[in-house]
């Protein structure tokens, strides 16, 4: 398994990570590197190319992990993992952004599946009538 690349603490105030395996074609950590830099934010999203689940989970708990996309293998598999799942993760039953949230002075581990928001907002800006055509589609079913 691959090991996970450590950010040079001296110059990376926030971490976060692109989980999943194979991850090598991925843009993301480089599109995200972009607005962080355009921001002017000393974040970084590394790479985490890896199908080991316990050592991810060890990994973000650093204090200065702020979130991670999560793709194949781990969308379903990191689920329980999660302490707070969106209503659109827990519809579909998969997660594929890990984001934290604050509470009683400890972070907590939240996940959601930001597909779901796309594909849907995607389908209601651009079919003239989507309630009509996902209701059809149901009773089709």
């Amino acid at each position: 398994m691959a090991t996970c690349p450590t950010p040079d603490s001296s110059h990376v105030e926030r971490v976060g990570y692109l989980f999943g395996h194979p991850i090598a074609h991925s843009l993301s950590p480089l599109m995200h590197q972009t607005v962080y830099d355009g921001l002017g934010l000393h974040w970084a999203q590394l790479p985490f190319p890896s199908t080991d689940m316990a050592h991810f989970l060890r990994v973000i708990q650093d204090p200065k992990f702020y979130g991670a996309a999560v793709t194949m293998p781990h969308k379903v598999a990191i689920v329980p993992h999660l302490e707070e799942l969106t209503d659109e993760g827990r519809e579909v039953g998969a997660c594929n952004t890990i984001f934290l949230r604050e509470r009683d002075g400890r972070r907590v581990l939240c996940g959601t599946n930001t597909d779901v928001v796309g594909i849907r907002e995607a389908f209601y800006q651009n079919v003239a009538d989507p309630d009509t055509v996902r209701q059809r589609g149901e009773r089709q079913r």
